[in-house]
């Protein structure tokens, strides 16, 4: 099944903000049972993006802009081709085993 997906975030920020950084992870993985077809990121106003994993293997963008600012929006939309793997997710990236997460 191909899905599209259409995600915006609009962060206000205090009046005369000079300046303002941040990392998203607003961008999903490959794996078994799901295939990128297209994703771009936008931020406005506009600014380079660096991209780069966590440690859990996360796929994150870090960004500056200047200001004066009163918002930030954020855009990632895209089509992503999905196949029924019965509720197995399969082919991850697992920087850690599981038995890390449990107490």
């Amino acid at each position: 099944m191909r899905v599209r997906i259409y995600h915006q975030i609009i962060h206000k920020l205090e009046p005369g903000l000079r300046i303002a950084t941040a990392t998203i992870k607003l961008t999903p993985r490959n794996h078994e049972g799901q295939h990128i077809v297209r994703w771009p990121l936008d931020v406005q106003p506009d600014c380079r993006l660096y991209p780069h994993e966590d440690a859990f293997g996360n796929l994150c963008h870090t960004f500056s802009v200047e200001g004066p600012l009163d918002h930030i929006t954020l855009l990632a939309e895209g089509d992503v081709e999905t196949r029924d793997m019965t509720g197995v997710v399969r082919g991850t990236v697992e920087r850690f085993p599981p038995s890390l997460f449990l107490r």
